[in-house]
């Protein structure tokens, strides 16, 4: 009970911060109006949310961000373990590297998109790489959406993996490696284990922070040019800024917000996995 009353002020301000905005959105969305005329406004209910579920952009919008989403998340994960192994070892280098590695979430993300833009493009990675006219297609701005994501988010994910890490005790591996267990064996049946909330926590934080993610996507994708490469923030960005549709903007942002409960769902039973050890 104790815990409960220090935690209810945490809880009170999340409820506000987050409550709120998301009520308004799904309030604007059963209207169709615009941001000019705000008074010339129409009850329409559901029409906002048929419209977005009809929609082959928006689905199509949906589909791209989820592949880009899942194959960075990925990559992060497969270079967040290696430095997260790195960083169990480097015992007495481990405040500085937990420092290095977040350098990247500390960088404005335009800069960082529009430097891993002009990297492949025409710079360093178009260079060594002889990318020719790869830069200029279609998977040119995808690729690079991708490891400018990759480059952003790992270093926390290093560190999400690295506290799961603290879970396995060095002597329960060196105990398996004198069983004679091969390093395959010790990371499937002990590591991975009780690794595996970390990674759920990882996984979930990163999907719901790349899906809400714009001003990367905006500034290497520029949907104004190729409409086709759209995402459901740049669709929301059009909406709202360009079109002034604020009601089915508004329907686009609650949409994400029960795709990100679904996907909080999914990774619950992660969360509530036995204790391996």
């Amino acid at each position: 009970m104790k815990a409960w009353r220090l935690a209810a002020p945490a809880f009170v301000v999340l409820a506000i911060v987050t409550g709120w905005p998301l009520a308004r959105a799904l309030y604007h969305s059963l209207y169709s109006f615009q941001l000019t005329t705000p008074d010339d406004r129409q009850f329409v209910f559901a029409d906002n949310y048929i419209a977005l579920a009809t929609s082959p952009t928006w689905w199509k919008a949906c589909a791209l961000m989820l592949g880009l989403v899942t194959v960075s998340t990925l990559i992060q994960l497969v270079i967040g373990f290696g430095f997260a192994n790195i960083l169990r070892r480097a015992l007495r280098l481990r405040f500085v590297v937990r420092l290095l590695i977040l350098i990247p979430v500390a960088v404005m993300s335009f800069g960082s998109a529009f430097a891993w833009r002009d990297a492949m493009s025409s710079g360093y990675l178009h260079t060594w790489f002889g990318l020719g006219d790869f830069g200029d297609s279609a998977w040119g701005p995808l690729t690079t959406v991708v490891l400018a994501e990759v480059w952003r988010g790992t270093g926390i994910v290093t560190l999400i993996l690295f506290a799961g890490l603290q879970r396995v005790p060095d002597q329960l591996l060196q105990s398996a490696r004198a069983d004679g267990a091969t390093a395959w064996q010790r990371f499937w049946r002990i590591v991975l284990p009780a690794l595996r909330p970390a990674v759920a926590i990882a996984v979930v934080y990163r999907i719901v922070d790349a899906f809400a993610l714009f001003d990367p996507i905006y500034a290497i994708i520029d949907p104004g040019v190729t409409s086709e490469l759209s995402v459901p923030s740049t669709l929301i960005f059009d909406a709202s800024i360009n079109r002034f549709e604020i009601g089915l903007a508004a329907a686009m942002a609650v949409f994400l917000a029960v795709l990100y409960a679904l996907i909080a769902i999914l990774f619950r039973e992660a969360l509530r996995l036995r204790r391996a050890l």
